[in-house]
């Protein structure tokens, strides 16, 4: 094989393939990429086996083929190059030594052949959606912290994505938690599958490429990610996923009105002084105050008096501080509604500017 690339777009790509390329692998052929040279075309792929990850870039073919490349070792020689053309060449028929040259330097490398990497899944995709890259990226941030990590319950382990009558709608819970958003969309179709949370961040690679990500449903048990020159096929999650709706209310018998920033600063200070065993911090809601509380009896205690507008009975509850935290940090808007009935039943949380946007964690005992 020979080819030449331009510099930038060949490590653009490997960058795109490192996204999953885990040191701590038990199988060292999941270190490597693979790159295939067919005409005027580079295909570089890697994969960890739940997600296989392609991109390809133009280059000038002189002659077709492909090799396995250490993954973390190719792409710290190319970035290391300077900008500019890059000549790789093969020494041996069967591609086992690699030469990469740019001016005056030159690399050479052990490669194994690309019959030792994984075989892709043969997808055949179906009906799609398009998104906002943009979207996607902030919808697996808002959602993540609420993803389960217990591995007894698998489902609970990625992000539900369901589609149905032009919206989509994304569910992540760990039991305590749950957190949802709704999005407009332009294709009529339904779908109900889970993706798991750990996979979803190779798919923060797509973000610098194109503004659009087109999303398919596949014959099999993957989910495709498509934006510009690379594609993600995603290994979907089996099992139930719960039935979220059951848990929302739409009214509360009480409902409090709070700016996100004074609660959310709030929120970091008082939390000093929590038990570090329970994380606690307790919410004293009157009319038209919260007080934050926290109370760590081997280090002393913390009190701070927000202005929030409210104006029903005095009620008191308490939260995991951690939990308050990184649900309010997700939040755009400028005034966060606080939903609940008593200290004891779910709290709910949602952003006023954006309405199908939703919070929910189960108190701690006040």
């Amino acid at each position: 094989m020979k080819v030449k690339v331009d510099k930038k777009l060949l490590s653009s790509a490997l960058a795109v393939a490192n996204e999953i390329i885990s040191k701590a692998t038990i199988m060292p052929i999941l270190g490597y990429c693979m790159i295939n040279i067919t005409k005027n075309n580079i295909e570089v792929l890697s994969t960890n086996l739940d997600v296989f990850i392609s991109k390809n870039i133009i280059c000038e073919s002189i002659e077709e083929g492909g090799a396995l490349f250490p993954a973390k070792i190719i792409w710290d020689i190319v970035k290391g190059l300077p900008d500019g053309e890059i000549e790789i060449s093969s020494t041996s028929d069967n591609n086992s030594w690699v030469i990469i040259k740019s001016g005056k330097i030159k690399f050479k490398i052990a490669c194994l052949s690309t019959s030792e990497f994984p075989q892709k899944p043969d997808i055949k995709v179906g009906k799609s959606l398009l998104l906002k890259t943009e979207t996607l990226t902030k919808l697996i941030y808002q959602l993540s912290p609420t993803v389960s990590t217990d591995s007894n319950r698998i489902a609970l382990g990625g992000i539900l994505f369901e589609v149905q009558n032009k919206t989509l709608t994304v569910v992540s819970t760990d039991g305590h938690r749950l957190t949802l958003n709704k999005v407009n969309i332009e294709d009529d179709i339904t779908a109900r599958v889970i993706v798991p949370s750990v996979s979803l961040k190779s798919l923060s690679s797509l973000s610098a490429e194109e503004p659009d990500v087109r999303i398919y449903l596949t014959n099999g048990s993957y989910l495709l990610f498509q934006s510009g020159n690379s594609k993600i096929a995603v290994r979907l999650l089996s099992g139930e996923f719960p039935e979220y709706n059951r848990i929302i209310q739409t009214t509360s018998p009480k409902n409090i009105e709070v700016n996100k920033q004074l609660l959310l600063d709030g929120v970091k200070r008082i939390k000093i002084m929590r038990d570090e065993i329970t994380k606690h911090l307790k919410l004293s809601i009157s009319n038209n105050t919260i007080i934050l509380s926290s109370i760590n009896p081997e280090a002393g205690e913390a009190k701070e008096t927000i202005e929030a507008n409210y104006t029903g009975e005095n009620c008191t509850v308490g939260f995991n501080s951690e939990y308050l935290e990184k649900m309010l940090m997700r939040f755009d808007g400028e005034i966060v509604n606080i939903s609940l009935s008593d200290e004891f039943s779910p709290c709910f949380f949602r952003d006023k500017e954006n309405l199908g946007y939703l919070g929910i964690i189960s108190p701690m005992k006040a």
